[in-house]
């Protein structure tokens, strides 16, 4: 056998880089980490095909029908807590499923127990909290998933707390007067409602406040004591009330001769003399606009006659010259007679000698 070849510098770089590579296999095992198991679940042997996706409350259909508040109606009121009834369509959701939701101005404020929903029905949903002044009530359904259905028309609710401004400007408290009847007036709030009752007349009679918040009403009196009452109620039924007195006189007049002359001296004809009188009524107040007759006779002389109405004072004066008379002239007779405004009389007379 001959000897053994030489092994070229290119053959061992060979065998140095095949030594080299499996070293570096042995250190990759020894250092990496076992492979992990595959995650995909097994496909049970005959399966033709996967479960599909859990759906979510994201997925759950919209209601698409439409409610309809049938009360309240729109309106003002003292109310704060109100009950809304909706007329509910047939929901084709279960019905379990669903909530009547009452929106106040875009915000929910009451629900309807789920199971409740009244399906072609009245559905009455209570708690419903307004505000102080404009509520904009609307209602929906509301599905499984929270989203709500078409709203409602909506119904409008105006809360009024306060009672209407009232006065009476007149008559004034405990006023007194001969006539029939007498006028009130006085303003409110515009549109309230104002109910006058007078019970000594038996009257009762309720008018409107006009748009500029004035009102006025001609009221009987019976004669003494009248109370009359003024009841203002605001378009959300909250009253404010006023009481005035007014007296009706019985219009009887009673008739005082200022002191009239009782003697006149015959030398002293022809004389002129004044003849005052006072009238009053009944109670002693001032008789305006009553009407005074005057008469002077006496024997052997022509009558002197006058006729005055009394001042704001009750009073009616008369200037009258005495003239001489024939033989035997030698006393006359005053005749004073006052019919009142309302037409009831009364009469004195009084004796004036010459001597």
């Amino acid at each position: 056998k001959g000897p053994e070849p030489e092994i070229s510098a290119a053959r061992w770089a060979g065998v140095a880089l095949g030594i080299a590579a499996i070293v570096g296999a042995i250190i990759l095992a020894v250092l990496s980490p076992s492979d992990p198991q595959p995650t995909t679940p097994a496909i049970a042997p005959d399966a033709s095909a996967t479960a599909g996706p859990v759906k979510s409350p994201v997925d759950a259909p919209v209601p698409t029908e439409r409610l309809e508040i049938v009360a309240p109606i729109s309106g003002i009121t003292p109310e704060v807590d109100i009950e809304v009834t909706v007329e509910v369509p047939k929901i084709e959701l279960p019905r379990k499923q669903v909530a009547v939701v009452i929106l106040r101005n875009g915000e929910r404020v009451a629900e309807a127990p789920r199971e409740k929903p009244k399906t072609g029905g009245k559905q009455v949903v209570g708690g419903v909290r307004l505000l102080e002044g404009h509520n904009e009530l609307t209602a929906a359904l509301q599905g499984p998933g929270g989203d709500l259905g078409p709203l409602s028309d909506p119904l409008v609710m105006t809360v009024d707390l306060d009672a209407p401004a009232l006065a009476i400007i007149s008559p004034k408290n405990k006023t007194r007067t001969f006539e029939e009847s007498i006028e009130v007036t006085g303003t409110s709030e515009p549109g309230a409602e104002v109910r006058i009752k007078n019970a000594t007349a038996d009257y009762d009679q309720e008018i409107v406040v006009g748009p500029d918040g004035k009102y006025e009403q001609a009221v009987p009196l019976k004669k003494g004591p009248n109370k009359i009452s003024v009841t203002s109620t605001s378009a959300a039924g909250i009253p404010d009330k006023k009481e005035v007195n007014v007296i009706r006189k019985d219009g009887k007049p009673t008739i005082e001769l200022l002191s009239p002359p009782k003697t006149i001296k015959r030398g002293s004809l022809p004389k002129e003399i004044k003849l005052s009188v006072r009238v009053t009524d009944s109670e002693g107040d001032a008789m305006e606009g009553a009407v005074v007759s005057y008469s002077l006779v006496g024997p052997g002389r022509i009558a002197e006659t006058s006729v005055d109405e009394t001042n704001a004072n009750g009073r009616s004066n008369w200037i009258v010259i005495v003239k001489p008379g024939g033989p035997g002239s030698d006393g006359l007779l005053l005749t004073v007679e006052v019919t009142s405004p309302y037409e009831l009389t009364k009469s004195i007379t009084h004796d004036i000698s010459i001597s």
